[in-house]
């Protein structure tokens, strides 16, 4: 995939004399959980923000090496880890990466990018902004992504959510979305407004 981005962002540099290279080995983010604000200066610290789209995500931290101990950047800093982070996301329905939002398959407005300040309603000139914008001021959105959680007795511990593409059926049998990722107990999925 890191491949693909690069390519779509050489895509849209025109005639500006812009380098994009893959620099994932030289830099590490961490989501970091427990402080209030943003870090004070630290050396390792390239880059530093509240998650934009929600606040309970905590802060994204770019920095230039990996970190043993995420307290080395705060006394009272906590480092999710992977699974902790995407359970978390999943149940504050965040989608991200392609999984989430399939390339060529997914609209802002249905992945709550609106809402989670992805889509700017003021700025013209950006791909799909026709659409987006149509679609918003009509105020018709049939489908978004929503969290889920496994509520069942027959689910244990342990056991996998279904996999992405999965479909979700109505109590009536009716069709009403399909999961796009979990871990856990906990996902997220495109689901009929319909049905909620």
């Amino acid at each position: 995939m890191k491949d693909e981005l690069i390519a779509h962002i050489k895509k849209y540099r025109l005639r500006k004399k812009v380098a994009v290279d893959d620099v994932s080995s030289e830099y590490d983010v961490l989501s970091v959980r427990g402080i209030d604000g943003l870090l004070a200066d630290c050396s390792d610290v390239v880059v530093q923000s509240m998650d934009p789209r929600v606040r309970a995500l905590g802060l994204r931290v770019v920095v230039s090496t990996r970190l043993d101990d995420v307290t080395a950047l705060h006394s009272s800093a906590v480092e999710c880890d992977e699974i902790e982070y995407h359970e978390l996301r999943c149940r504050l329905g965040v989608c991200e990466g392609v999984v989430d939002l399939p390339p060529g398959k997914s609209l802002p407005l249905e992945s709550n990018l609106d809402y989670m300040n992805g889509v700017s309603f003021a700025k013209g000139c950006y791909l799909g902004q026709e659409l987006t914008a149509r679609t918003h001021f009509t105020g018709v959105t049939r489908k978004r992504i929503v969290p889920l959680e496994i509520d069942s007795v027959d689910w244990t511990v342990g056991a996998a959510f279904p996999p992405p593409e999965s479909a979700i059926v109505s109590s009536q049998g009716k069709s009403a979305g399909k999961v796009r990722s979990g871990v856990g107990r906990f996902g997220l999925g495109l689901l009929r407004l319909a049905f909620i």
